[in-house]
């Protein structure tokens, strides 16, 4: 297993909590296939994982614009850096393995330093956003 969901990632709005989750279980699906030489399958899911993760992007972004949210527009980079990584890594390792020593590190930076931190400061002002909204 390459990352554990735990409650520290959780951020309070079941919607990205469920795309987080998502994203975790795919990245854990190709590091299950590599450890088993599943080739077929490692090509597969590692596309679901960077499509989903565009999709992903597309929905937060919208919801923080949706919002008001004041920094869209640093959260947005922080995307389109973690996406332009993974592209670079898919599109420039012909060797599965390889492709996945690329892309592990952006997973996991992804989830230690993204989903830790950018996305707490979101949560917490759509969630003061919503209480505000419903008084």
């Amino acid at each position: 297993m390459l990352v554990a969901w735990t409650e520290s990632l959780e951020t309070g709005i079941p919607e990205i909590d469920g795309d987080h989750r998502h994203v975790i279980a795919l990245a854990n699906q190709i590091a299950d296939c590599i450890e088993r030489g599943d080739i077929g399958n490692i090509v597969r899911d590692t596309l679901d994982a960077w499509s989903f993760m565009a999709g992903h992007f597309d929905r937060e972004e919208q919801l923080m614009l949706e919002m008001g949210y004041p920094n869209y527009e640093t959260h947005k980079k922080e995307h389109e850096d973690i996406f332009a990584r993974m592209t670079v890594a898919f599109l420039t390792t012909p060797d599965d393995r390889k492709t996945f020593d690329e892309v592990a590190p952006v997973v996991l930076s992804w989830v230690t330093n993204h989903l830790g931190d950018a996305e707490r400061v979101l949560a917490a002002f759509i969630r003061t956003r919503s209480t505000a909204a419903a008084a």
